[in-house]
């Protein structure tokens, strides 16, 4: 399966100048947890909400952000894969790298869509028929024991 199937095309993206007070805003709006950020189409670096909590502070229960661009934050030189590329190596890049998502990118370096954790996760659970997307099945084998 490749990743164009299953990505996210409706991506929500910031420009550099964008403040940190209003990523974490559309981060909260949209209940998302990454933002690509883009100079026209073209990726240009990535935040997380990992990203935000480091740089805020919280009063009471809300996080305070002061007002610096994304681009004093974000993440650079970002992990990306391209439409052809299939959901095992995005996966496999999630996991040697550490990361929660992964943009999907054109040739010519424009955002054409992300892949979180979650939407690989989803690819794990049950449809409206109780049938998985991917099938799924594991086993215990008696005599093995994991080991303290």
């Amino acid at each position: 399966m490749k990743a164009s199937q299953i990505m996210t095309r409706e991506v929500i993206v910031v420009d550099p100048a964008t403040s940190l007070q209003h990523a974490h805003g559309l981060m909260e709006a949209h209940r998302i947890r990454h933002l690509p950020v883009t100079v026209g189409l073209r990726l240009v670096g990535m935040i997380s909400d990992r990203d935000l909590l480091r740089e805020g502070r919280w009063v009471e229960d809300l996080l305070v952000l002061d007002s610096r661009p994304v681009s004093t934050i974000m993440t650079p030189a970002v992990i990306t894969a391209g439409i052809s590329n299939t959901i095992s190596d995005v996966a496999g890049l999630m996991i040697d790298h550490r990361i929660d998502s992964v943009p999907i990118v054109a040739l010519t370096g424009d955002l054409i869509g992300l892949v979180t954790s979650t939407d690989l996760l989803e690819l794990l659970r049950e449809d409206d028929r109780g049938a998985k997307i991917i099938p799924f099945d594991f086993t215990i084998t008696p005599g093995f024991a994991a080991s303290a």
